[in-house]
């Protein structure tokens, strides 16, 4: 029914605006341009193909280098908020992004790409989105929301990130940041065009923050012995995100590495840390590399890409589980290092015919665990004693996926793929997507799409781990996820563009550790709808306001707490709002003001006693208004920005897997100052 009135309202109100204006519909051109920059009319992600966002078989946000710039953003976590359906959650170790309701205890539902190569790390498949990925090496990000597991496989469960690098012809750059809170960085881009077909692009992202330090009352504290003091809030020590890419017409070379660390603020079970806590430094540190090998020939009319990749990660991630105050003498702790990497091949065709194009593509990939370590307190709460390392393992899968884009008429398009992918450690899976795009006027476009997707066990999940007492023994099934789209998005007097879109998401066999379990299980699934909103208008050539609004409700559930509180989802808002202004003026000043606002959230609290537990707990609605400014190419060539995130210096809350909803960063200034080179 919601559908219906969808259609209906958009054909007559398109309708009645044709007639007034006595004019054919048909040939009515009304230019997208005016709203998106030329950056954000195409995708090349959801296809694999370049091909309109319009005619896309998926949701996709575009967001420019220049978008970037004028909101200020200070990581990708900042740049996903801003699109709805994804929602900042906290992590006991890290932050997260939670899609459409969904999250886990890491970030391993989205799949993110840099130009095509995938950066999730190999045991985990973690992206660490609040952590160092350099900004200002990108030409866009191509953000597609819902599944894509029938192209990529593994990971693209919730949707699939890709982030596209500078060209040939962007300028090379060095700037400086620094700002409250301890925060300083540096970046630097150097891009070399050598000829037509020829580029070298080396770049590199610094960044180290201290944190806010906030005090906090006893009524705050999960331990059994709770006492007042204190939390750090966003403090990362020394994260950076280096790389390179060498491109020829017909071939790729490119080579990253990240370091993403993160200072934990309180034990597992939500006590706060103090300076009786000594026996581990709980900083969390993600260390990963990336390579990869493309060939791009061509044989008359089809394109092959011939992808030759290895990653390697490091992590290592030391916890504790109570502090010395509950653990006496010195605490429950564990210090957990995990080596691992993958290698492989993907070819892939696209074969261009009358009417459309055809996608077909292989890959084979090996997994291994090369060295972990685990050292724990457990026995004596005083001593870090070692255990035997996991077994090594080497585990290998492989895929086989088709595509086609069709065009039935002028007007209509059918995109249909299918992903079969093997996996030594439990088996296969099957995947598809069939999307249907209707574009019965020049400014008007219906879409409709089914999905599936799978998340594969992670091997730390599947194995038993002595030191840490827990694992699954009986081995664990991928989760899966059916999803439906149904997308409107219009024009209206060359003025305003919206875009509606419904989803329903049915998750099964979801993968968690309940709490006081000792092991992974798949328990039950969540089924999750919403509507999703989107708008902009053009007041002048130089000011644009854009808003978005996401509402996200849960149909029913068979999972744990940790994503539902007394029929509500925990610690996702009913509602969230992005609502802004942009601007630029013809003297190179641009900048935003905009503003993130979300509903009461039901984030239950876990204490150590039935006194401090409260499980109608609720984070209070809370708006927080970001502004930025910036200075372009002045003084011949330099820039400068300063952006005020939390402006107005609100307490928010975030919960997540913790114990207690955790205090969010005050009012963050940064200033950055840069020149082109």
């Amino acid at each position: 029914m919601h559908l219906f009135l969808v259609f209906l309202v958009f054909f007559l109100l398109k309708l009645s605006m044709a007639q007034a204006d006595n004019i054919d519909i048909f040939s009515e051109q009304e230019d997208l341009s005016l709203f998106f920059d030329a950056d954000e009319l195409y995708v090349k992600s959801a296809s694999r193909i370049k091909e309109t966002i319009s005619e896309a078989p998926a949701v996709v946000n575009i967001i420019t280098a220049r978008q970037i710039r004028t909101l200020g953003a200070r990581n990708l976590m900042d740049v996903l908020v801003t699109i709805p359906g994804f929602t900042e959650i906290q992590d006991t170790n890290e932050k997260v992004v939670a899609g459409r309701g969904v999250f886990a205890t890491t970030t391993h539902k989205f799949l993110l790409l840099r130009d095509g190569h995938r950066l999730n790390e190999p045991m985990f498949e973690e992206i660490m989105p609040a952590n160092a990925i350099s900004l200002t090496s990108i030409k866009r990000i191509e953000v597609l929301r819902g599944p894509g597991a029938s192209l990529y496989g593994n990971a693209a469960f919730l949707g699939v990130i890709n982030i596209i690098t500078l060209d040939a012809n962007a300028p090379s750059q060095a700037s400086v940041v620094m700002g409250n809170f301890g925060e300083i960085g540096a970046d630097f881009v150097i891009n070399e065009k050598f000829n037509q077909d020829r580029q070298l692009l080396l770049f590199a992202s610094v960044r180290h923050a201290s944190g806010e330090i906030v005090n906090l009352p006893a009524n705050q504290d999960m331990a059994a012995n709770p006492v007042a003091g204190s939390q750090k809030i966003a403090s990362r020590p020394f994260n950076f995100d280096v790389g390179m890419k060498y491109k020829r017409k017909t071939s790729l070379i490119a080579f990253s590495a990240r370091r993403a660390a993160y200072n934990t603020p309180r034990s597992n079970n939500g006590a706060l840390l103090t300076h009786a806590d000594t026996l581990v430094k709980p900083i969390q540190v993600f260390e990963t590399q990336h390579l990869d090998v493309q060939l791009l020939p061509q044989w008359h009319d089809i394109h092959f890409t011939l992808r030759h990749y290895a990653d390697r990660s490091f992590l290592r991630t030391p916890q504790y589980v109570q502090t010395a105050r509950d653990a006496r003498p010195l605490g429950k702790a564990f210090d957990l290092r995990i080596e691992s990497a993958r290698a492989g091949i993907e070819y892939s065709a696209v074969i261009a015919h009358d009417g459309g194009e055809l996608i077909l593509g292989t890959q084979l990939e090996n997994f291994w665990l090369l060295n972990s370590s685990i050292k724990t307190s457990f026995a004596n709460n005083s001593t870090m004693v070692a255990f035997p390392n996991l077994a090594q393992v080497s585990e290998w899968n492989g895929a086989l996926y088709a595509q086609e884009k069709y065009h039935i008429t002028p007007h209509l398009i059918v995109n249909a793929g299918i992903r079969w992918d093997y996996y030594q450690s439990f088996g296969h899976a099957l995947n598809p997507r069939l999307a249907l795009v209707y574009n019965p006027f020049d400014e008007l476009y219906m879409k409709a799409i089914y999905g599936r997707a799978f998340q594969a066990p992670s091997y730390f999940y599947r194995t038993k781990n002595k030191g840490l007492g827990y694992g699954s023994p009986t081995g664990l099934t991928p989760e899966k996820l059916e999803n439906v789209q149904i997308s409107v998005e219009n024009t209206f007097l060359n003025k305003t563009w919206l875009r509606m879109t419904m989803f329903h998401n049915r998750i099964k066999n979801l993968i968690t550790r309940p709490v006081g379990a000792t092991s992974y299980q798949n328990i039950g699934g969540l089924i999750t709808q919403g509507i999703e909103t989107e708008i902009k208008i053009k007041v002048t050539k130089s000011m644009e306001i854009f808003a978005n609004h996401a509402l996200t409700i849960p149909v029913s559930s068979g999972t744990d707490a940790k994503l539902m509180a007394l029929g509500k989802l925990a610690n996702i808002p009913r509602d969230a709002v992005t609502a802004g202004v942009t601007w630029k003026s013809a003297s190179a000043l641009s900048g935003s003001v905009y503003m993130n606002w979300h509903s009461n959230i039901a984030s239950p609290i876990v204490g150590a006693t039935a006194a401090q537990s409260n499980p109608s707990n609720a984070i209070p609605a809370a708006a927080l208004v970001n502004m930025t400014l910036n200075a372009d190419d002045v003084l011949d060539g330099m820039q400068a920005q300063l952006s005020l995130h939390n402006l107005l210096n609100k307490r928010d809350w975030r919960g997540g897997t913790t114990r207690i909803p955790y205090p969010q960063l005050g009012r963050n200034i940064l200033l950055t100052l840069g020149y082109r080179l």
